[in-house]
């Protein structure tokens, strides 16, 4: 089964989400593009970089996630973010130049992925696990949602056409594609797309494995301490016809020489 939940995110300001949202290549996005007159950078440098930052030193870590929290509270109260007060689920919609792809965004539970309903296929780097658990821990903040893909089922696909067609929605886009978000507020339809997720046999995970790996160690760290725990995580899930599979180039340094046969 599948356990979501609605959530409260924060959003950009209108006004200021072509700075603060990049629609453009990953890449792109992490260096960022500064080119308007007192811009702000991109959420993903302003919330991030700074933890990343070498060489790490528990000082230097400190500090950047100080400067983090920092920044998100300076965010909000310039209104250059808002929390949304009422909790929803969303729907998540982007349209590139020859194909669209759409799913939904909610919180998933972390007990599914410890009760083995959500598959994987990658292992891990301990080290980069480390790192995320730490950021979680000191920020109370996500990056991108982690993708998990599922067989498509008519419930879901029904409450996506319904929500589509009567909901507005909110739209950011550029030459490299459109992004549309709907928010389900209604409470009989969040309910109805609990439920119709709660049939949904197994989660496979397309992305983000040191993510829920790094959160799964945290809310067991956190409960082992009594402290408050962060059960959930914030997923997008797209069916498996929604999906598509792009080459992306990996180089492996062997531990030993290979031998030709």
């Amino acid at each position: 089964m599948a356990t979501i939940k609605p959530f409260s995110p924060f959003r950009p300001n209108p006004l200021y989400a072509d700075q603060l949202v990049f629609t453009k290549p990953q890449a792109e996005s992490v260096s960022g593009d500064y080119t308007k007159e007192g811009g702000l950078k991109p959420l993903k440098t302003l919330l991030e970089t700074g933890a990343r930052l070498r060489p790490e030193t528990p000082e230097g870590q400190e500090l950047a996630y100080q400067d983090i929290k920092d920044t998100l509270q300076s965010l909000l109260e310039n209104d250059q973010l808002y929390r949304e007060e009422l909790p929803g689920i969303y729907i998540y919609e982007v349209i590139h130049q020859t194909y669209r792809q759409t799913g939904i965004w909610a919180l998933t539970s972390l007990a599914d992925y410890r009760a083995g309903h959500i598959k994987i296929h990658e292992l891990t780097f301990a080290d980069s696990v480390r790192r995320l658990k730490n950021y979680r821990e000191n920020t109370g903040l996500e990056g991108s949602p982690i993708l998990l893909t599922y067989f498509p089922t008519i419930a879901i696909n029904r409450i996506i056409a319904e929500v589509k067609a009567t909901q507005p929605k909110s739209a950011l886009g550029n030459q490299h594609g459109i992004h549309r978000i709907w928010k389900i507020r209604d409470t009989d339809n969040q309910q109805a797309l609990i439920e119709a997720f709660a049939n949904v046999e197994t989660a496979y995970l397309a992305d983000g494995h040191h993510r829920i790996e790094s959160a799964a160690i945290l809310a067991k760290e956190q409960q082992e301490k009594g402290h408050g725990v962060y059960d959930h995580l914030s997923s997008l899930y797209m069916s498996t016809d929604q999906l598509r599979i792009e080459e992306y180039d990996r180089v492996v340094i062997p531990d030993y020489p290979i031998e030709k046969s």
